[in-house]
């Protein structure tokens, strides 16, 4: 079976140019909290092609980047040549890592990590009062979209692809803050939303389709065929571009 978290490696340039950045205030907000007098120096969970953490590295972190894929790794190496970061090519649950740091940082990533083990990993890995940070982008219901992915939900059944999961309002909760309450590993969680719509042409929209795991895992002749009548569907009805409506969350609590 192929682990899906593999089909990110696939692309990095692609994936690195069509996945959303994530909006400066959330790092602003997350430096708060990690306060003055803590040594920022971060573990970063699944870090893909560098999307958070020129952000991370921005705030004067050292920042160790953990990446399951090994093209994502070497991508993140020359990306990031001279920084201040170390790229850990690993699973989070088998990297050996040091520990001890002030920040695990999972942006868009948590849910790929084991969840029989990602809390006590994390805390095990934190100083003591360290932060966990798990930003989620979601993507939610709004009139921005122009009725866009409603009416493509038709495209995809053609095509034999998943059903559409009815999407969230904009004060969307994510799982990943009840998880975090539930545990006594953690203090109360903070919960902060960033509305982050992103706006594409049919090729960048292309790309981004490509990009996603589900339709990596999909047959090549299947999958172009989907995306290209995908294309046509937003230039015919759509003015050539097309909206996604998204929130990015921001779930963090301390070590307890």
């Amino acid at each position: 079976m192929t682990d899906l978290r593999l089909t990110f490696d696939e692309d990095p340039e692609v994936y690195d140019r069509v996945r959303p950045a994530y909006p400066p205030q959330l790092f602003d907000d997350f430096s708060e909290m990690l306060g003055d007098a803590m040594a920022p120096e971060i573990c970063e969970v699944g870090a893909g092609t560098g999307k958070a953490t020129e952000s991370l590295l921005n705030l004067g972190a050292q920042v160790t980047g953990v990446e399951i894929g090994a093209s994502n790794a070497a991508f993140l190496r020359r990306k990031f040549r001279g920084r201040a970061i170390e790229i850990v090519h690993a699973s989070y649950e088998s990297a050996v890592l040091r520990g001890g740091y002030g920040a695990t940082v999972a942006a868009t990533a948590w849910h790929w990590l084991d969840p029989a083990t990602r809390l006590v990993r994390s805390a095990s890995l934190l100083a003591d009062h360290g932060v966990l940070a798990i930003i989620d982008t979601n993507q939610v219901e709004s009139p921005v979209d122009r009725g866009y992915f409603a009416a493509s939900q038709a495209i995809y059944a053609r095509h034999g692809d998943h059903s559409a999961v009815p999407m969230p309002g904009r004060a969307v909760v994510p799982p990943a803050f009840s998880e975090v309450l539930r545990t006594p590993l953690f203090g109360m969680p903070e919960l902060r939303r960033y509305d982050w719509d992103q706006t594409y042409t049919r090729a960048d929209y292309q790309d981004l389709m490509r990009s996603y795991s589900g339709m990596r895992a999909m047959g090549v002749e299947r999958r172009e065929a989907l995306i290209e009548e995908l294309g046509e569907f937003i230039d015919g009805e759509f003015g050539g571009q097309v909206t996604r409506p998204l929130v990015i969350t921001l779930v963090a609590a301390r070590k307890a």
